[in-house]
């Protein structure tokens, strides 16, 4: 039953699904579920959660299985808060006397980037444009920028003049990023610029826009940017693009 993948945000209360398939209602006086976390530096499986016999015990704080759903068929582990550290393989095991069954699945824990988009100033002929993602994790990520076109009303990619510095991991294992679009000071570089943002947390590219004038006066930041552009990952967990993982079946 290996294989399967579940994909969780960093924070967010996480329920890795264990179905048992057999008699209509469990007897929790011969049932016995335990869920065991492969330990990726010592490699030992260490016990997450267990229950038998209606007694339930919990190897980390917070973890659970409901008994109500499991007299129902219902063994998944619910976990609070993950962290990164949490992300592994987790094995289900399940005993219904005589029958003996299990599975596994890995979690996977990912977190959204924080977006900004600035400008520093150079020298009086050119201008940076820094498009920053921090906070994020797994590491891969894609940062690209175009310039908005008025006459064809679509942004044109940009590849010269970028500069994008490698990857920086912080002390919590979440890594920061910094691309940069360096651009002369003249009217015909004045415009809207986007900077757009693709990794694996978010169901669809992050974008942010800067206007800079012709005049030389401060650029300014796109404000009125949908819902689904500013809060990706609120996104994710509300439904329209909802991260869902497999179930695990565990069949008597």
């Amino acid at each position: 039953m290996g294989g399967r993948t579940q994909t969780v945000l960093l924070n967010h209360n996480a329920t890795i699904s264990c179905s048992v398939s057999g008699p209509s209602r469990l007897d929790l006086n011969i049932t016995a579920v335990t869920w065991f976390w492969k330990n990726p530096v010592t490699g030992t499986d260490d016990k997450v959660f267990e229950v038998f016999g209606g007694c339930s015990k919990a190897f980390r704080p917070g973890a659970g299985v409901s008994l109500q759903g499991l007299v129902k068929g219902n063994a998944s582990l619910q976990l609070p808060e993950v962290q990164l550290w949490q992300a592994g393989e987790y094995r289900c095991k399940v005993v219904n006397t005589p029958n003996m069954d299990q599975g596994t699945i890995s979690l996977e824990v990912v977190a959204c980037p924080v977006i900004s988009l600035s400008v520093k100033v150079k020298d009086n002929d050119y201008q940076h444009l820094l498009c920053e993602a921090r906070g994020f994790h797994p590491k891969l990520i894609n940062i690209t920028w175009c310039k908005w076109d008025q006459e064809y009303s679509q942004c044109l990619n940009i590849s010269e003049n970028v500069t994008t510095n490698a990857v920086i991991e912080n002390d919590d294992k979440t890594f920061n990023v910094t691309s940069f679009l360096t651009r002369k000071c003249s009217p015909e570089h004045a415009g809207t610029y986007q900077c757009m943002v693709a990794h694996v947390s978010l169901c669809t590219p992050r974008r942010r826009n800067i206007t800079v004038p012709e005049n030389g006066s401060e650029p300014k930041s796109n404000s009125g940017m949908p819902l689904w552009i500013i809060f990706p990952c609120l996104v994710i967990w509300i439904g329209v693009c909802c991260v869902t993982g497999p179930t695990l079946l565990i069949v008597y």
